[in-house]
């Protein structure tokens, strides 16, 4: 989910079987305006745009 400047990664229940392929286990958040390369996960310093973010991608799509 990307608004404005914040990009936000949710883990999921999905397994990949490529050796390059990442897939988080904790919410991942970046601010792509200072960050363009997403190197510093911010989910820690900003928990309300982490909210935010979910609410927002929340009324879009639904979650089992």
């Amino acid at each position: 989910m990307i608004d404005g400047r914040f990009k936000l990664i949710l883990p999921a229940g999905a397994k990949s079987d490529q050796p390059f392929a990442t897939i988080p286990n904790m919410p991942e958040l970046y601010d792509l305006k200072t960050d363009p390369l997403e190197k510093q996960n911010r989910a820690a310093e900003k928990p309300d745009v982490v909210e935010r973010l979910k609410a927002l991608q929340s009324s879009f799509w639904k979650f089992d």
